[in-house]
């Protein structure tokens, strides 16, 4: 499946309705087909992504750090565990990620839910025409909401 293919935008009036569509000028028209929007109206719009891959939130300089904050790691002795250089800890990283991700995979925890980025506001002016929040003269999808 192409990036585009997998491209995706959802919308919601803050009112109960939302959608999803395959850009950002149709998740406008489709918000505005059969709605009005009153002056002060808000309409959120936000790009669709893949989640980032679930291993890539290892890390090996944390899984060590919790390791030194357990009762057995505490004392005296054990001050100077683990001392590992960048290179060492970069090491780790790279063997423990497959590993992870194969487990993620065999199991059937891979993501398969979108997360909404790049969140645009629109703000219907005094006429009922939706402008981005910025203050961009440029009406949402060159669409008038008023009648």
């Amino acid at each position: 499946m192409s990036k585009s293919d997998r491209e995706r935008w959802c919308w919601t009036d803050l009112e109960f309705r939302s959608g999803s569509a395959s850009s950002e000028a149709e998740a406008v028209r489709q918000a505005t087909e059969d709605r009005r929007f009153a002056p002060g109206d808000m309409l959120l719009v936000s790009r669709l992504r893949d989640p980032k891959p679930p291993e890539q939130f290892f890390s090996a300089e944390d899984w060590i750090d919790y390791v030194r904050d357990q009762d057995d790691y505490l004392g005296d002795q054990a001050v100077d565990w683990c001392d590992a250089t960048a290179d060492q800890l970069a090491e780790l990283d790279d063997l423990v990620r497959p590993i992870l991700r194969a487990w993620f995979e065999r199991h059937g925890f891979m993501p398969t839910f979108r997360v909404d980025d790049d969140e645009t506001v629109y703000v219907a002016n005094e006429r009922g025409m939706l402008m981005r929040e910025e203050g961009s003269e440029t009406p949402a999808g060159g669409l008038a909401m008023d009648s």
